[in-house]
Formats: C-alpha cells, sequence, structure tokens
C-alpha cells in the first residue's frame, strides 16, 4: 500500500508535469510545423528533378529514334537510287556534280578575276580575235546543259566503256597520244574528265592529268576549243582542289607550267587564284601554287611549288 505522503508527491509531479506541457504546448507545435514544412519542401524539390530527368530521358530517346528512322530511310533512298544508276563500280571513285552545282563553283571566281584574261586550254593558244567572238557567245556551257558531269579517278576496267572512249577521243584531239598510254602505276597520273551527256552517248569536253603525293599536281588542263570560255576548265581545276581537300595529307595544289611557251596557261592559273613561284634551276618553268590546308612552320619551310617531284606533260609524253 501507497502511504499518503507518496501519492501526494506522484501527484504533484504529474501536475508539474501538465503545466509544463500546457505552457510549451504553442511552441513545440509551431516547432514541428517548421520542420514538416522544411522536410515536404526537400521532398517535393527532389521528386520533381527526377521527373525532369525521367522527362528529357524519355525526349532523348524519343529523338535518337527519330533519328535512326531518319538515317535509316536515307539509306534506303541512297541504296535504291543507287541500283538505279546501274553500272557505277565504287572503285572508280566517282565524283559527280550537277550543272547548278559546277556554275556556283565558277561564278565565286569569276567575278573576283573578270578583269583578267583566261584560258580554259593549258597547251593550246587561240586567237584573240577568236576570243571576244567566244566571250559574246551565248554563256557558259554549265548554265545551258543540266547533262554535264565531272569524273574522276578514271581507268580501264573500271569505268564504262563509252566514257573511256570518250577521253581516248579528246586526248587525241588536244594532244594526240591516247592517254590510256601515259597512264601507269611508276608515275601515278589519274583522269579527270568533264563529260556531256548527248542522249545515245558520252562526250568529253574537258580533261585533266593530275597525281597525288604531299600536294595534287595537276599536270595537264584541256578542253575542246568548241567548248572553250564556258567554264570547263575552271570546274575541273576547283573539282581536283576539293579532291585535294578531302585528302589529310594533301596541303596544297601545284602546277609547273613553262611561262615562254605557255604564257596564257600561267594567266588561267592566276586567274583562279594560284599564286605564281619561281623554280629553282629553271629559269623557264614557273609553279603555281594554291594552298587547301594550313602547315606547320616545318612543313611549311619545305613546302612549295617544287615539293615532291613535279613535271610537265611532256616528260611523261616522252617516257
Amino acid at each position: 500500500m501507497l502511504r499518503q505522503a507518496d501519492f501526494n508527491f506522484i501527484v504533484v509531479q504529474l501536475a508539474v508535469l501538465g503545466f509544463l506541457l500546457w505552457w510549451y504546448f504553442a511552441p513545440i507545435k509551431k516547432w514541428a510545423l517548421v520542420r514538416y514544412r522544411i522536410a515536404r519542401a526537400a521532398y517535393l524539390k527532389v521528386h520533381s528533378r527526377k521527373r525532369q530527368l525521367e522527362e528529357k530521358q524519355e525526349q532523348q530517346h524519343v529523338e535518337d529514334s527519330e533519328e535512326k528512322q531518319a538515317v535509316e530511310s536515307a539509306e534506303y533512298v541512297a541504296g535504291q537510287s543507287a541500283r538505279q544508276r546501274g553500272k557505277k563500280s565504287k572503285a572508280t571513285k566517282l565524283q559527280e556534280l550537277s550543272a547548278a552545282r559546277l556554275l556556283d563553283a565558277v561564278i565565286s571566281s569569276d567575278s573576283d578575276a573578270s578583269s583578267e584574261p583566261e584560258e580554259d586550254c593549258h597547251k593550246c593558244q587561240q586567237d584573240p580575235v577568236q576570243e571576244v567572238q567566244n566571250r559574246g557567245a551565248t554563256g557558259s556551257l554549265l548554265s545551258r546543259s543540266a547533262e554535264v558531269t565531272i569524273m574522276h579517278e578514271l581507268r580501264p576496267g573500271k569505268a564504262d566503256q563509252s566514257v573511256l572512249k570518250a577521253i581516248t577521243s579528246i586526248s587525241m584531239d588536244l594532244f594526240q597520244c591516247d592517254v590510256w598510254e601515259l597512264i601507269s602505276k611508276k608515275n601515278r597520273l589519274k583522269v579527270s574528265a568533264c563529260l556531256r551527256w548527248t542522249g545515245s552517248d558520252w562526250k568529253a569536253v574537258g580533261l585533266a592529268l593530275y597525281r597525288v603525293q604531299h600536294m595534287l599536281q595537276v599536270v595537264y588542263v584541256g578542253v575542246e576549243p568548241e567548248y572553250r570560255r564556258q567554264h570547263v576548265g575552271r570546274a575541273l581545276v576547283k573539282a581536283l582542289k576539293e579532291l585535294g581537300r578531302k585528302d589529310l595529307n594533301c596541303t596544297g595544289v601545284v602546277a609547273v607550267v613553262n611561262k615562254h611557251d605557255f604564257p596564257e596557261a600561267v594567266t588561267f592559273f592566276r586567274a583562279i587564284g594560284f599564286k605564281k613561284e619561281e623554280l629553282k634551276g629553271d629559269p623557264n618553268k614557273v609553279g603555281l601554287r594554291m594552298e587547301i590546308r594550313r602547315q606547320g612552320k616545318r612543313k611549311s619551310e619545305g613546302s612549295g611549288a617544287s615539293q615532291g617531284t613535279c613535271f610537265p606533260l611532256e616528260n611523261f609524253l616522252c617516257d
């Protein structure tokens, strides 16, 4: 049995505890509400970030799937168009440019070099009277025809027979030699041509010989007389420049010309944008160069029109 004194002590303690709870109930409630609001705000913030991240990942997944579908459709269309073109070997690496693209390529240089005379044949001279008549012709071949194509790295066994015959014909007309007799693994000459589709066969209107070492050397550029002064020569050289730009080891385009025998060829290359450089050891020949990629200091010291071994067409004809 509890004694009266113990019972009274317990009652007093309970009364004091109840009084304290009643006295501090409001501050405790306020503190608890503040902590609850802080915890809820943090939870909502984390939940919002997580939701945004999930939406972003879902959107990225949708974009990736759409891009993949677009690439697959483009590859399918390209495959269908490749099958329709028929006998075009991948080894020939033919680059076909539409007439509009060729015209855009040559118009940009025409505006800068309109005051300088131009010549589309590397080895053929033209009478000044005939030059004036050609200037007053109906305009550029590239602007009048949509059946003009530039093809690169042509060789027997890898190109269509009609294309090879057309190139043989123009080479006999320009320098009285079959161009395929000049091509060999030793000299590493390559052939590019500007061809026009006549409706039943190919006709070569321009021819370019080149080879690639550290630089792309333009060995020869020639155009049929009836198609001169129609930007064919310019388009051939610009197409070769684009070939050199795709080769990471190629730093520029060069040409070696006999300045006394072919002064019009020097003028032609200068009008396109080539810079003139004198060659050491041969005062009769001049080097012309156009940079397509910047070089470091060490490379630039040994670079120039004479880098590697550059020969004019006469050397290959003699061989």
